[in-house]
């Protein structure tokens, strides 16, 4: 090639990967500028019952907003940075460096009390486990007290910062009911059966590197067209995020502080338990009285529960799928 076709070919190769760039709409935007959504997610002004929550909700996986549903608890109204300070301020929690969520840092460890010292200056974000001792502010729903959740609950995640934080764009391997008490929410949501519109690029955490920030097509083009749902999420309002299901959160301040209840996710209903429950005709009951503890459900691979949500399966058939799940992951 000589040096006169050299300089023409580089012009017009750069102005048609301009050209190229330019088509792809919302390319090194941020995550939700590719494509409108679909729809909002449900929102609910009541909570289901046990049953009608297992049948409708968590059975299909179906994100809902419960509208309102945390004024009830404790924690919303008690929960001011000066309570919490004098009576939880000795308690040390994990804290993240960065509001942008960058799941390669670090945590590091600071009492609660230094925590809401600098907190509303710092760019740092809470992000840990309900310590027993708080957990009598910290109500659970109706819509859990009986069929068998409240021997499947996980852990209790609070999350705290003065707004501005973004997550990775991820799944979880088991369901869960985010309460906010104070600040507002959006999520970008995607059903877990569009997962070839969704590269999770890191496997081993459950989440995609995509820069939700700047995406970029080119290397994410599933995003260009995905079909996805909004939520918004007011203080005071809790959200059931299916397990499996992608989603993007972005929190906004000046405070915002969320607690989320984890639980495995069921195949069947409990009945009998909702019959003989001590809870069954209650509307809330503190997190304080029951166990939160690992069970069966987190520790299946999803290949199983995929393959168990289809149809019932054998012993034989059930440890074959647990070998092949301990070989990948």
């Amino acid at each position: 090639m000589s040096g006169k076709n050299f300089c023409l070919f580089i012009p017009l190769l750069f102005t048609l990967c301009s050209t190229t760039n330019g088509d792809l709409t919302g390319h090194l935007q941020p995550l939700g500028s590719q494509v409108p959504p679909v729809g909002d997610v449900l929102t609910l002004t009541e909570i289901p019952s046990p049953q009608e929550f297992f049948d409708q909700f968590v059975k299909p996986g179906k994100p809902v907003v419960f509208k309102g549903a945390a004024t009830k608890t404790p924690a919303y109204e008690l929960w001011t940075d000066d309570y919490l300070s004098s009576k939880f301020g000795e308690v040390k929690f994990d804290v993240e460096e960065g509001k942008k969520e960058n799941r390669s840092r670090e945590l590091f460890n600071m009492p609660l009390g230094e925590f809401l010292k600098s907190y509303k200056e710092k760019d740092i974000y809470l992000v840990a486990s309900v310590p027993k001792i708080m957990r009598d502010d910290i109500y659970l729903l109706k819509c859990l007290l009986c069929g068998g959740f409240t021997d499947e609950l996980q852990d209790s995640v609070m999350w705290f910062s003065n707004g501005g934080t973004k997550s990775v764009l991820h799944y979880d391997a088991i369901d869960n009911i985010n309460c906010l008490m104070s600040g507002t929410k959006e999520l970008f949501m995607v059903h877990k059966k569009e997962h070839a519109h969704v590269l999770i690029d890191k496997p081993d955490g459950s989440f995609s590197k995509v820069d939700v920030d700047k995406v970029d097509l080119q290397k994410y083009p599933g995003l260009a067209d995905v079909p996805w749902y909004k939520a918004n999420m007011e203080a005071g309002d809790c959200l059931f995020i299916p397990y499996r299901w992608f989603h993007q959160v972005r929190s906004y301040g000046p405070r915002n502080l969320a607690i989320n209840i984890w639980f495995a996710h069921k195949l069947e209903f409990n009945s009998t338990d909702c019959e003989e429950s001590p809870y069954k005709d209650k509307q809330f009951a503190p997190l304080s009285e029951f166990e939160v503890t690992e069970s069966l459900g987190p520790g299946l691979p999803l290949l199983l529960l995929d393959e168990m949500e289809q149809k019932p399966i054998d012993e034989e058939k059930f440890l074959e799928i647990i070998k092949v799940g301990r070989n990948c992951f």
